[in-house]
């Protein structure tokens, strides 16, 4: 028995869904565009998925349009920012 590894894109496939539509390790849901890869990280990379600074994996084709951005977290906000907000108000 083997341990089968996925990788899932975090940003169009945060499900973790998984559809097979062939015989090959990586596949692109046809219905919804949700991505997957069957193998390791490495092989994964050469074939163009990416691992962000906080670890998710994004797909080639999300990493071309550049969506990891929306992966990004934001600052939060600090009780002086908040306090001039209400100043302006």
């Amino acid at each position: 028995m083997s341990i089968r590894t996925f990788i899932f894109c975090d940003v169009c496939n945060p499900q973790a869904i998984r559809s097979i539509h062939n015989a090959d390790h990586f596949g692109r849901r046809i219905s919804d565009g949700r991505a997957w890869y069957e193998g390791p990280i490495h092989e994964a990379s050469k074939l163009g998925w990416v691992v962000t600074h906080e670890d998710h994996n994004v797909c080639p084709d999300c990493h071309q349009k550049g969506l990891e951005r929306l992966l990004e977290k934001t600052e939060p906000k600090t009780k002086d920012d908040q306090a001039q907000v209400l100043m302006r108000v």
